[in-house]
């Protein structure tokens, strides 16, 4: 299969990618203080904060001279070092996302030939109409916490096969890419690389406390909970039962809105849960990750918002609706 260099600054976590860096002979850092390495840089930088708002990254034709061919395949690297940097899950897994998507619209309008070996790339059996049972299993699990269609009783199945209908089959392949992508973060990364890239890391995580909210200071004020939040803590009161998803988003919003651990712990202790797995699971959440609170769709599709109001509307996350509130109030 001839691959050029198009092809893989489309697709750089091809391995024709690695090896044309590698025949570049690149010192990361050298290029990184570059004029074409600060563009590489900035353009990460910013692909990262916009995936973070959701906005739309349209693909666009690639020349094929060798520094826009570089700079597009350094990208891919560039996302992994700043992300692996930066050991956030919730902009870890929005910026796959995004850089997985914009491969799917380059896929979209590709070649079958190049189609059939970016499939094969992601260790997927091309044309994806058929999955092993094994296969599906971890890759669409996911999924299925979003939405009850990728179920594997809502699939059809024939000894141990499901079968792939062709509207599915380019959705899974970002999947998938985007799986590949989160699976090589975090790596090790230089500490010299560390230091030269500090700035552009703080810029991006000002501009995700931004997005959600976790740049609130101030005291706590109950009275600005979002209804699911007063919900789930009312759930909590009154003994009734409360789900992990809605265990693990009051858990993240308290920590969003700077509530300690220890007062947290106290909200889930006014129930009858096991003190030991409460504390076990709020010692996870609170200290050990920077996990962030889901967003009001993920929320939705959970099953946890018990239903909007006035102000809900107009947000799209727990902390924007807090933050907002207390601008409002």
């Amino acid at each position: 299969m001839d691959v050029s260099t198009v092809d893989i600054a489309k697709y750089p976590f091809l391995p024709e990618a690695a090896s044309y860096v590698k025949s570049q002979n690149i010192n990361i850092g050298e290029f990184i203080e570059s004029a074409s390495g600060r563009v590489v840089v900035m353009d990460t930088r910013d692909f990262i904060v916009a995936s973070l708002h959701q906005h739309l990254i349209e693909p666009h034709p690639i020349e094929s001279n060798d520094r826009v061919i570089t700079m597009h395949v350094l990208k891919y690297p560039m996302v992994r070092i700043l992300l692996s940097l930066i050991n956030n899950q919730y902009i870890t897994t929005r910026t796959c996302d995004a850089y997985a998507d914009l491969m799917g619209k380059y896929l979209a309008e590709e070649r079958t030939d190049m189609v059939k070996h970016v499939v094969r790339a992601l260790q997927l059996p091309y044309p994806l109409a058929d999955l092993p049972v094994t296969t599906y299993v971890p890759l669409c699990v996911p999924l299925a916490k979003q939405h009850t269609r990728w179920k594997l009783v809502n699939r059809s199945i024939t000894k141990g096969i499901v079968s792939i209908p062709a509207e599915d089959r380019l959705f899974l392949m970002k999947v998938q890419i985007s799986k590949q992508i989160k699976s090589k973060i975090p790596g090790p990364v230089n500490p010299y690389l560390a230091e030269l890239l500090k700035p552009v890391t703080t810029a991006i995580l000002d501009a995700w406390k931004e997005h959600t909210g976790t740049g609130i200071t101030g005291p706590i004020e109950p009275g600005r909970y979002p209804p699911c939040i007063k919900h789930i803590i009312a759930s909590i009161n009154a003994n009734a039962p409360v789900s992990h998803p809605a265990r693990f988003t009051l858990a993240t919003f308290m920590k969003g809105i700077g509530m300690t651990d220890i007062d947290v712990a106290r909200i889930f202790m006014q129930g009858s849960g096991d003190v030991a797995k409460t504390q076990y699971q709020l010692s996870h959440i609170m200290t050990e990750h920077d996990y962030i609170c889901p967003a009001c769709a993920t929320l939705l599709s959970n099953g946890v918002c018990p239903g909007k109001d006035k102000l809900c509307n107009s947000v799209k996350h727990p902390l924007n609706y807090y933050a907002r509130k207390k601008r409002l109030t």
